[in-house]
């Protein structure tokens, strides 16, 4: 215990001069973890420097802002029926289709925008924010002109959004500067103001100046300012595209990052991409740093590629060698593997109903969930996806499982039971997604499941053994400060006549800890524990 305080401070103080002013405990902390790091209490955080550049993050990708990012668009309501109503029904499972969509065509960020007529906007964006969240990790571009809604939603956002919008008029500025101020999160600004759209470069960029100074009297950087060329349909005035290549022009002279919203500038006209792509390549080179555009539109994203290239930027010509190689994956979750694997609970029924009357239950579990569980479980392994999107998949996983489990138990089958197996998370510990994930394999496999729930105490693992003389115990633990509990539990057992096999497992087990605490087996996944069941039975 002393060696693991002393290592805890020395990790503490590592996370001090790194920049950390608050330090803690969380999942296996203990009393003497707390007064271990407790040492460097009051002591000062060392001042942080300056960041180098403009980033925006997620829960789990840090973004810095630079030429030939890509802003996904397809989740602004504007122009889009689907989503629209989707929006007014409450249906995020599509903003989630549509965030993954754009992810897997190649964005690198995504506005979301939750503006429809009659609706309560500020919940609607808090609560799209949340769903977005759960399913995509990529950073989002909070999208409303209702500084409520942005000042809401920013709280639940994990990370550091984009904002989007501040503009030169008093109203703008006087409530959406504050929320910039204090969160230092970097905004989308529109060189207008309560006169509308100026229709020359010189009037855009007076504004620009005046919202730049105005901010940095509040101690904004103007590298939070990304500024919105302001793209307008040339069908109405022919100089339009000029005017805001020119304007884009001049914001690099000012020292601030530069986007446009692309699909205003073909508005009204035919061969709209045509219009588009041509502009896109234009607005580059006259000083376009990142495109807000729809990310599915494969030509567009190539001309941002070649865009890259031609002007020696990164990701240059071996980004462009990429896109033109890469294999086109279909849309996103359109199968149980990928439903599971990204969390989509609310896909796994629809993909269940065309799956499993093709391939039965023992495929649909041996060769599309555990598989789809040990993906995101590499995924977890090699930090490409956190404990949100672990817990999200499993949870997919356990829905599948539940329906499969319903609708099998459910055909009036006869056949004797193989083996019975009792399973439990031992006491202290209140995870069950895997336990209950076991507990459905094990029973498609023939054999029958006493489950004892979470937090169980080893008088309740015992009884149960006693009075049902179980082929084996199964122990579940998740967190390291419940392995105690798992090895009292089998003390207990044993200490008291119980002699079938205890197999343990769970998040924290491996092979060397199971067989420290006196389990007869370890098992490492659902599937494991099946086949370790027919071998106790002698099934296989």
């Amino acid at each position: 215990m002393v060696v693991g305080n002393i290592a805890t401070a020395a990790a503490a103080k590592d996370l001090i001069a790194a920049g950390a002013s608050i330090i803690g405990g969380c999942c296996g902390s203990s009393p003497s973890t707390i007064k271990a790091i407790s040492i460097y209490k009051g002591q000062p955080a060392p001042e942080i420097s300056k960041p180098d550049g403009t980033y925006i993050c997620s829960s789990t990708i840090l973004l810095k802002l630079d030429k030939g990012l890509i802003c996904g668009e397809r989740l602004n309501p504007t122009g889009k029926k689907k989503l629209k109503a989707a929006l007014a029904e409450g249906n995020f499972e599509y903003l989630q289709h549509e965030a993954l969509a754009q992810k897997d065509a190649g964005a690198d960020f995504l506005d979301l925008n939750c503006g429809v007529p009659n609706s309560d906007e500020k919940a609607l964006l808090c609560q799209a924010v949340r769903k977005v969240q759960e399913v995509c990790d990529l950073p989002l571009q909070l999208d409303s002109s209702n500084p409520d809604a942005i000042s809401a939603a920013i709280r639940l956002y994990n990370g550091v959004p984009m904002i989007n919008s501040v503009n030169g008029a008093e109203e703008s500025m006087s409530r959406l500067l504050p929320i910039i101020a204090r969160y230092q999160a970097p905004s989308v600004t529109l060189p207008l103001d309560e006169r509308g759209v100026p229709e020359t470069t010189e009037a855009r960029i007076d504004i620009a100046k005046s919202i730049i100074k105005r901010a940095e009297s509040m101690g904004i950087d103007r590298r939070l300012l990304v500024f919105d060329g302001l793209v307008m349909a040339i069908s109405s005035n022919q100089q339009y595209a000029k005017i805001t290549i020119n304007t884009l022009t001049e914001l690099k002279k000012l020292g601030v990052l530069t986007t446009v919203g692309l699909s205003n500038v073909s508005f009204g006209l035919p061969e709209r991409g045509t219009l588009n792509r041509n502009f896109l390549a234009m607005a580059f080179m006259g000083g376009l740093d990142m495109p807000i555009m729809n990310p599915l539109d494969h030509d567009t994203v190539a001309t941002v590629r070649a865009s890259m290239a031609l002007t020696g930027n990164d990701p240059g010509c071996a980004g462009f060698i990429y896109f033109n190689t890469q294999t086109q994956d279909e849309q996103v979750a359109d199968n149980l593997f990928n439903a599971v694997s990204q969390g989509l609970k609310d896909r796994v029924k629809e993909c269940l109903e065309r799956e499993l009357p093709e391939l039965g239950k023992d495929r649909v579990i041996n060769e599309i969930l555990i598989p789809a569980l040990g993906d995101v479980g590499a995924k977890f392994a090699r930090n490409e996806v956190f404990m949100p999107q672990l817990i999200r998949s499993a949870e997919a996983a356990k829905l599948a499982f539940a329906v499969i489990s319903e609708q099998f138990s459910t055909k009036g089958d006869d056949e004797p039971s193989k083996g019975h197996m009792i399973i439990a998370t031992v006491k202290g510990d209140v995870h069950d997604i895997g336990k209950n994930i076991v507990k459905v394999v094990v029973q498609s496999h023939g054999f029958s499941v006493t489950d004892l729930g979470k937090d169980v105490p080893k008088e309740t693992v015992l009884e149960a053994a006693v009075n049902e003389k179980p082929n084996a115990v199964g122990l579940s633990a998740l967190m390291t400060t419940t392995v105690d509990s798992m090895k009292e539990t089998i003390e207990y057992l044993r200490a008291n006549g119980i002699t079938c096999p205890i197999i343990v497992g769970g998040a924290v087990m491996t092979p060397d800890i199971a067989s420290a605490i006196g389990a007869t087996y370890y098992s490492k996944d659902a599937l494991e524990t099946a086949h370790l069941m027919q071998e106790i039975c002698g099934t296989k």
